[in-house]
C-alpha cells in the first residue's frame, strides 16, 4: 500500500537474520533498509521481505545482493552500490612508480647492487551481483545501481641495477737503498654492474557485476538506471635498467735490473707495467612484466517478469540464464517460504481489522500469494525431471508447507468474496454460549498463548546462544504437537455441523420452489399492467423481472438456476479429509522412496481440496478485478456493519428502493392485488435470504475446514523440517527456525482473537451495541487479554446506563393460516418442513410488536387445531433458523446470525364434540413438553423475528413411530405462541431515515394494541388462550 505499509512493521515478526555459508539471510514483513543492515563485508546479503523501502545511499562493496520483495519503494533518489573497493594505496604505486636501484658499490671492484624487483599492483576487486525482483517498484526518485569493477592498481618499476666500481689500481714498485724493495702489484678487477630489478605486475582490472531488475506490475522501473563499468587494468611498468661492469684496475710499474757495465747491475722503476686488472661485466635488465587486463564485462537488464518466477518456473527468455551465467537466476527470484508465510501474517492482520482500506490491502496480499506459490501441477512436472536443480530439490522437500500456505492464501480469499470474517464466520456472526460463558473460559486460552509469547521471546533474547535456542525449538515443537490435536478436534466437530447445514439448506430449497409457485400464481395480474407499463415485449420477461425480482433486490441472477448452482457448488467442495490417517512423514525406518510417496499423497490431498475452495471463490459476491480491486465487496460489507449486519451484506438493491421502483405500477392496479403481491414477494424473499445464508454457511464450513487441514499438514511437515535442520547443526537463528516459532506463536494468539472476537459478539448480541471488535494490530497477549478483561466492565456500564430493566413477555400468539402459506400447508401435509417468515416487513407484525424492543424467545409452543380425532399425543419438530433480527429500545434495527435452535413440542389432545366460535371443534390441551428455545444461561435467546420452520415427523431418528393417528388433511391453521423476554422503548431519537422503512406510517390503532385479550378460557380448554397477544396471518 504505497510507502505507507512500512510504517505497519510487525511487532513480533521483526528482522530476521541467520548466516549460512558465507551468506547472511534477512527476512522481514516490512524493512526499511539503511546501510546499518549491510555491516558485514565480508558476506553477501540475501534479502527478502513483503515491502522493502530503501533508505539513503547503500554499499556492500564486492559482495553481492539479492532483494526479494512484493514492493521495493524509495521516498526520493537513492542509490545501491555493489562496486568494487578501490584498490589500498599501499597497493597502487602511482605515487612510488619505481622501486629502490641497487646499493652502490663501496669499494674498488665492488659489484653495482641490484636493483629492486617491482611490487605487483593489486588487482581491482570485482563488482558484487545485483538482483532486485519485485511485483513493482514504487520509487519517487531515481534508483541507481551501481556494480562497477574497480581499477587495478599500478605495480612498480624494477628498480635500477647500480654500476660496478672501478678495479684498484696495482702498487708501483719502490727501490729502497737500505731495506727491502717494494715490487709492483697488478691492478684489480673492476666491478660488474648490478641487475635492473624486475617489472612488478600491474592488478588486472575488476569485472563488473551483474544486474537484473525484474518487475510484474509496470509502474516505476523507469526510475532505475544502471551502471556495470569493468575495471581498468594497472597502467604498465618498466623493468629496471643494466648497471654497467666497471673497468679493471691498471698495474703499478714494475721494478727493472739494468746492467751497468759488465759486471754490475742497477735495479730501478721501470716504465713498464704490471698486469691490469679485468673490465667488470654489464649487468642484465629486469624482466618484464606481462600487461593487466582490464576487468571481465557484465550484463544488466530490466525485464519483466511474471508471479510465477517468484517460485521457480523458467524465465520466458531463456537465454538471459545464460547471458546472466554468474547468478543463479532462478534461486534469486524465487520467495522464500519464510517469506510469504510473514506475507500471509500481514494479511491476516489486515483482514482482522474489517476496515475497508485494510480489507483491500488483504485482499491484494492474499492474491499475491496465491500468485507466487506453487500449485500441486508444478511440483508433478518438477518430480517427473530426470534432473532437477537445487533450488527445485529444496522446493520439494518442503512441498506440504508450500501447498499448505497456497491453501491458506485462497481459502482467506474465498472467504473475503463470500463476505465473511477472518475466522470463516458471516461478519455479524454471534455463538450461541452466552457471555457469561466466555468470562468463564478466556483463562486457557490466554494462558497457552501466553507460553507460546514467552518461548518466542526466550528464542529472541538467545540470539548469540545456539544451545539455548534449540532448547526453545525442542519445547516449542512440543507445543506444536498440541496445536495440532486442537485443530482436528475442530475439524471433527465442523464436519458434523457442515452435514447439517447441508440438509436443511436442502429442505429451503424445497420451499423456494413451493413460494415461488405462490408468488407466480399471485402476480399473474400484476405482471399483465407490469408489461404495458414498462412495455416490455413480452409477458415471459416481464414475468421473470417481477417473479424473479430477487434478482434485482439479491445477488442472486437469475434466482433459482443461480441458487441451485451455488448449492451444487458448496456441495461439491469435497469431504474427503472427513476420514482417513494422518501420514506420518518422519518414520526414520522408511525409505526414501516411501517417504516421496506419501508426501505426494499428501501433496494430492492439499490439491484436491483447494480446487475445490476456488470453484467456491469464483462463485462468491466479489471477483478480485485484475488481481488488485475488489470488485464491489467493500463497500457491501462495509454498508451491512453500519446497518443492518449480515443479511443485508449480500443485498445490491434494498427492497425498499425495489418498492419504489414499482409504486408507478402499484397506482394502476387493485390495492388488493398489490398487497397480495407484495406479501408474497416478501415471503418468498425471506425464504430466499435464508437459503443464501445457509449456503453461504456451508460453504464458510468448507472453508474453515480447508484452514485447518491446510494447517495441520504444514505444522507436520514443519516439525520434520525443523528436526532435520537441528540434526544439521546449523544456525539456530536462520528465518527456518525463526519464522516456525512466530508462526505457532501467531497461530495461538489468532486462536486467542477468535475467542475474543466470538465474546464481544456475545456482548454485542446481549446489550445490542453498535461497537465493533476493537482494532486489532499485531498486539501482545496482554493487550488482547484486556479485551477480556474491558468486556466485564463494558457490560456493567451498559447494564447501570440502562433505563430499562429486562421485561418477560408471554403468549405472543401466531395464527398461520393455510390461505396465507398455501405451500407451506402442503409441505406439512407430506411431512415436510415448512418455512414460516416473522419479518419486520410484515406491517401487521411490525404493528404487533410496537412497544417491545430486543424481543428473544425463551419458548416455543406449536398446536394444529383439527389435527386429531381421536384423543393422543401430536409431537412438533421446529426450528429458528439462525438470523436473529431485534429492534433496540430507540427502534433501531439490529441483524445477527447464529446456529440454527432446534427442539420439539408435544402435547395431549381431547377432541370435544362442543362447537366453538365460527363452528370449530373444541380441543382440550394438557401435558405439554418441550418447547424450549434458548435459556439465555447455557444458551442465548435467539430473536422473535426470524424464520421458524415447522415440521410433523412419522418417525424418529432411531425409526420408531411418531404422530400416529394424526392427520393432517383438516389443518388449516397453526397456532404458534412465544414466550421470552423483551425490554421497553426509550425516549425516541431523532430518527435518522435509516428505519423508515420500518416506521408505522400512522398512530398503532386500538385494534392492534398489545394490551388487547382474544379467545376463550385458558389452559386445558381450547387452542387460543387468554392473556395473549395475537398476530393472525
Amino acid at each position: 500500500m504505497e510507502v505507507m505499509e512500512r510504517t505497519s512493521q510487525s511487532l513480533y515478526s521483526g528482522v530476521q537474520r541467520g548466516k549460512k555459508e558465507g551468506y547472511i539471510y534477512l527476512t522481514a514483513t516490512d524493512l526499511n533498509l539503511t546501510q546499518d543492515y549491510l555491516s558485514d563485508s565480508s558476506a553477501h546479503y540475501w534479502i527478502q521481505a513483503d515491502t522493502i523501502h530503501l533508505v539513503g545511499s547503500l554499499s556492500l562493496p564486492g559482495r553481492n545482493l539479492t532483494l526479494n520483495a512484493r514492493i521495493i519503494s524509495s521516498d526520493g533518489n537513492v542509490s545501491i552500490s555493489t562496486s568494487g573497493a578501490p584498490v589500498p594505496s599501499d597497493q597502487d604505486f602511482v605515487q612510488e612508480p619505481k622501486a629502490d636501484p641497487g646499493m652502490k658499490a663501496i669499494k674498488n671492484g665492488d659489484r653495482g647492487g641490484d636493483g629492486m624487483d617491482g611490487l605487483d599492483g593489486g588487482a581491482g576487486m570485482s563488482g558484487g551481483h545485483m538482483v532486485l525482483a519485485a511485483e513493482r517498484f514504487d520509487l519517487k526518485g531515481e534508483l541507481r545501481l551501481v556494480a562497477n569493477g574497480s581499477n587495478g592498481g599500478r605495480g612498480q618499476d624494477g628498480g635500477d641495477g647500480m654500476d660496478g666500481r672501478r678495479g684498484e689500481d696495482g702498487r708501483d714498485a719502490e727501490k729502497h737503498w737500505f731495506y727491502a724493495n717494494d715490487y709492483s702489484t697488478p691492478g684489480g678487477n673492476g666491478g660488474d654492474g648490478g641487475n635492473g630489478g624486475h617489472a612488478g605486475h600491474s592488478g588486472n582490472g575488476g569485472d563488473a557485476g551483474c544486474i537484473f531488475v525484474g518487475y510484474v506490475v509496470s509502474s516505476g522501473e523507469h526510475r532505475i538506471t544502471m551502471e556495470n563499468q569493468v575495471g581498468i587494468a594497472g597502467a604498465p611498468t618498466l623493468p629496471g635498467k643494466a648497471g654497467a661492469g666497471a673497468p679493471g684496475g691498471i698495474g703499478g710499474y714494475k721494478l727493472e735490473t739494468v746492467t751497468v757495465g759488465r759486471t754490475s747491475s742497477v735495479t730501478r722503476v721501470s716504465n713498464k707495467r704490471d698486469a691490469g686488472g679485468k673490465d667488470g661485466m654489464d649487468g642484465k635488465s629486469g624482466l618484464i612484466a606481462t600487461n593487466a587486463a582490464n576487468g571481465e564485462p557484465a550484463k544488466s537488464t530490466v525485464v519483466q517478469i511474471q508471479y510465477d518466477q517468484f517460485y521457480g518456473s523458467k524465465l520466458s527468455k531463456t537465454e538471459l540464464y545464460k547471458e546472466f551465467s554468474p547468478i543463479n537466476l532462478e534461486t534469486a527470484l524465487g520467495a522464500s517460504l519464510e517469506r510469504q508465510m510473514l506475507t500471509l501474517h500481514k494479511a491476516g492482520l489486515a483482514y482482522l481489522t474489517g476496515s475497508e482500506e485494510k480489507l483491500e490491502e488483504s485482499a491484494i496480499l492474499l492474491d499475491w500469494l496465491q500468485r507466487t506459490t506453487p500449485d500441486e501441477a508444478w511440483f508433478d512436472v518438477v518430480r517427473a525431471l530426470s534432473d532437477y536443480s537445487a533450488f527445485q530439490g529444496s522446493m520439494l522437500d518442503a512441498s506440504i508447507q508450500w501447498l499448505a500456505l497456497r491453501n491458506k492464501s485462497i481459502i482467506l480469499l474465498s472467504q473475503l468474496g463470500q463476505g465473511l470474517d477472518y475466522f470463516s464466520h458471516p461478519w455479524n456472526w454471534t455463538p450461541l454460549m452466552p457471555l457469561d460463558k466466555y468470562q468463564d473460559l478466556g483463562g486457557n486460552l490466554i494462558t497457552a498463548a501466553q507460553q507460546a509469547e514467552t518461548l518466542y521471546h526466550e528464542y529472541v533474547k538467545a540470539e548469540n546462544d545456539q544451545r539455548g535456542r534449540v532448547k526453545i525449538l525442542k519445547d516449542t515443537i512440543s507445543i506444536a504437537v498440541n496445536r495440532i490435536n486442537d485443530l482436528d478436534d475442530q475439524r471433527q466437530k465442523s464436519i458434523i455441523e457442515r452435514e447439517r447445514l447441508e440438509s436443511e439448506a436442502d429442505k429451503l430449497y424445497e420451499s423456494i420452489l413451493s413460494n415461488e409457485k405462490h408468488l407466480q400464481k399471485v402476480a399473474e395480474e400484476f405482471v399483465q399492467a407490469l408489461r404495458k407499463k414498462l412495455a416490455l415485449d413480452s409477458l415471459k420477461a416481464t414475468f421473470d423481472l417481477v417473479v424473479n425480482g430477487v434478482a434485482l433486490v439479491t445477488n442472486v441472477t437469475p434466482a433459482i438456476t443461480a441458487l441451485k448452482t451455488g448449492g451444487a457448488i458448496a456441495s461439491a467442495v469435497s469431504n474427503y479429509w472427513n476420514t482417513g490417517k494422518s501420514i506420518v512423514i518422519d518414520d526414520p525406518f522408511k525409505n526414501t522412496k516411501t517417504v516421496e510417496k506419501e508426501k505426494k499423497k499428501k501433496e494430492a490431498e492439499l490439491s484436491k481440496s483447494i480446487k475445490n475452495v476456488t470453484t467456491v471463490v469464483s462463485s462468491g459476491l466479489a471477483v478480485l478485478k485484475d488481481g488488485a480491486e475488489l470488485y464491489d465487496l467493500i463497500g457491501q460489507m462495509n454498508a451491512a456493519r453500519d446497518s443492518f449486519g449480515y443479511r443485508s451484506s449480500m443485498l445490491t438493491m434494498s427492497r425498499e428502493k425495489f418498492e419504489n421502483m414499482l409504486k408507478p405500477i402499484y397506482k394502476q392496479m387493485p390495492e388488493e392485488k398489490v398487497e397480495g403481491y407484495r406479501k408474497a414477494f416478501n415471503q418468498y424473499l425471506n425464504v430466499v435470504e435464508e437459503y443464501q445464508g445457509k449456503i453461504q454457511s456451508v460453504k464458510a464450513k468448507h472453508l474453515e475446514e480447508a484452514k485447518w487441514f491446510a494447517e495441520m499438514e504444514q505444522r507436520r511437515a514443519d516439525q520434520e523440517r525443523i528436526r532435520q535442520a537441528m540434526g544439521d547443526e546449523v544456525d539456530a537463528g536462520l528465518p527456518l527456525f525463526h519464522t516456525y516459532i512466530l508462526d505457532l506463536y501467531n497461530g495461538l494468539k489468532l486462536a486467542l482473537t477468535d475467542f475474543l472476537y466470538q465474546e464481544y459478539q456475545a456482548y454485542r448480541y446481549m446489550v445490542l451495541s453498535k461497537d465493533f471488535f476493537p482494532f486489532i494490530r499485531d498486539s501482545h497477549v496482554a493487550e488482547l487479554a484486556r479485551i477480556h478483561a474491558d468486556m466485564t466492565i463494558k457490560l456493567k456500564n451498559a447494564l447501570n446506563a440502562s433505563e430499562n430493566p429486562v421485561q418477560p413477555f408471554k403468549n405472543v400468539t401466531f395464527i398461520l393460516n393455510e390461505a396465507s402459506f398455501p405451500e407451506q400447508f402442503e409441505a406439512l401435509r407430506d411431512h415436510r418442513t415448512a418455512f414460516f417468515p416473522l419479518s419486520l416487513e410484515n406491517k401487521l407484525i411490525r404493528e404487533k410488536i410496537a412497544g417491545k424492543a430486543h424481543m428473544m424467545v425463551s419458548d416455543c409452543h406449536i398446536q394444529l387445531p383439527g389435527a386429531r380425532h381421536s384423543a393422543g399425543s401430536i409431537h412438533i419438530e421446529y426450528t429458528h433458523s439462525g438470523h436473529s433480527t431485534f429492534l433496540d429500545s430507540y427502534g433501531e434495527r439490529f441483524d445477527f446470525v447464529h446456529n440454527k435452535s432446534h427442539g420439539f413440542f408435544e402435547y395431549e389432545v381431547t377432541p370435544s364434540e362442543d362447537a366453538g366460535d365460527a363452528g370449530e371443534p373444541k380441543e382440550y390441551i394438557g401435558n405439554l413438553s418441550g418447547g424450549a428455545v434458548g435459556d439465555g444461561n447455557n444458551r442465548i435467546m435467539p430473536g422473535l423475528l426470524s424464520i421458524w420452520s415447522i415440521e410433523v415427523p412419522l418417525e424418529d431418528r432411531r425409526g420408531f413411530t411418531l404422530n400416529e393417528g394424526v392427520d393432517l388433511s383438516q389443518v388449516t391453521k397453526i397456532v404458534m405462541t412465544l414466550a421470552g423476554k423483551a425490554e421497553a422503548y426509550t425516549t425516541p431519537k431523532v430518527p435518522t431515515g435509516k428505519l423508515s422503512a420500518f416506521a408505522a406510517k400512522k398512530p398503532i390503532s386500538e385494534a392492534f394494541a398489545d394490551h388487547e385479550m382474544f379467545g376463550l378460557p385458558g389452559n386445558g380448554t381450547e387452542v387460543v388462550q387468554a392473556d395473549l397477544v395475537v398476530i393472525e396471518l
